[in-house]
């Protein structure tokens, strides 16, 4: 019999086009409720693996095989040492098939020779949930307590009490005391998220705005890679601030950074929450979109008629694919470099606008004959020039 397409739309695409809805028509973050402080970080408390996930759906045969593959392409760029191919075929293989525990060990070996401490911690816990021989199983619960301790090292006992003290304090209102012991807290280890965030929290309590937004910056700096609500909140509290403060306008080049970064997060930078969420819920409805509409083409011996199911035993073969999956992609980077683009150009307009308003008029004035009577003193003049 010729093959059966049939379409399947997951209700997780049911989930994500209606999420995507709401973030694409909610108003931007409410911007006057103050931000709360982190009180944990990276080594802060010893390490327990998440619970595991939920059961992975079934993986149709081609991409059981799909998976080997490059899984397979994985090892063999590992051997070469382009351990940036390997993390993204394995990440890639992760996807294809989330039910083999190898792949999660060997991505989490991977990621730990990238630096990548926290992700490769969890993609050992991950492998250890989904069942490694017990060679792996050993050496990835070995590998996770040694990470947790360099995680713990990394920041000395004294900057760890100064942060505990700068948190106990800003709970009291004594917010000067606060921002001194997370001041020595970055002293002891100046690149420090949390802490700055905690800090530039204070300070923005205290209404030093100015100095709160060089420690918000700052936190950006130190989180590139990162895309999460804490980061986009971040983004959004700069543009709030500087508004409020009338400081110089958002930068057009950080602008531009930040949109290609993550869609929508130029504008929130620069302060335009709605603008922001129209383009963060047209490229996360794009995406969801493409990732839950599945095409699974079935061949059967028995003669199926309408839209009856074919008789397991009579299943030939199956394969699936994801016929959208590659245009939504497209369109995500697409919705992300126009408003990376788009918000560049409102900053650049904004910069340049502050700049004509606050820069005097040049040009050369002229004005007639006139005639000017002081007390018993009178003035008069053929013209006068005036360069301004």
């Amino acid at each position: 019999m010729p093959p059966r397409p049939k379409i399947f739309v997951s209700p997780q695409l049911v989930r994500g086009i209606l999420l995507s809805s709401f973030v694409f028509c909610a108003p931007p973050l409410a911007a006057q409720e103050p931000l709360q402080l982190q009180r944990d970080y990276p080594g802060s408390a010893p390490f327990v693996c998440p619970a595991p996930s939920a059961t992975p759906l079934e993986v149709s045969p081609q991409e059981l095989a799909q998976a080997a593959q490059t899984a397979t392409e994985a090892d063999n760029a590992f051997i070469l040492g382009d351990y940036e191919r390997a993390e993204e075929l394995l990440a890639r293989a992760s996807e294809l098939d989330p039910t083999r525990g190898d792949v999660a060990y060997s991505h989490a070996r991977v990621l730990e020779t990238l630096g990548r401490i926290q992700a490769s911690m969890l993609e050992y816990c991950r492998a250890i949930d989904l069942g490694v021989d017990d060679a792996s199983l050993q050496d990835a619960q070995t590998r996770l307590d040694a990470l947790d301790e360099e995680l713990r090292a990394s920041i000395s006992p004294a900057a760890r009490e100064r942060f505990a003290d700068g948190l106990a304090q800003a709970n009291t209102g004594l917010y000067q005391e606060s921002v001194d012991a997370f001041t020595d807290a970055l002293q002891e280890y100046p690149d420090w998220p949390e802490a700055l965030f905690n800090r530039a929290v204070v300070l923005e309590r205290m209404g030093l705005t100015q100095e709160s937004l060089v420690d918000y910056r700052r936190y950006l700096e130190l989180r590139p890679d990162e895309v999460n609500p804490q980061v986009a909140e971040v983004a959004q509290r700069i543009g709030m601030l500087e508004g409020i403060e009338s400081v110089p306008t958002p930068s057009p080049g950080n602008t531009l950074a930040l949109g290609m970064l993550f869609p929508g997060m130029g504008q929130y930078y620069s302060g335009r929450g709605i603008s922001g969420s129209v383009f963060l819920g047209a490229a996360a409805t794009a995406f969801t979109v493409g990732l839950g509409y599945k095409k699974v083409t079935v061949r059967c011996l028995s003669d199926v008629t309408g839209n009856a199911d074919c008789p397991p035993g009579d299943i030939v073969d199956e394969t699936s694919e994801r016929p959208l999956l590659g245009p939504a992609l497209g369109l995500v980077a697409a919705v992300t470099v126009a408003g990376a683009i788009e918000g560049w150009i409102r900053a650049k307009r904004a910069r340049q606008e502050q700049e004509r308003n606050a820069s005097p008029e040049t040009g050369l004035g002229f004005s007639g004959p006139s005639v000017n009577l002081s007390g018993e003193t009178l003035d008069f003049s053929f013209f006068s020039l005036r360069f301004r």
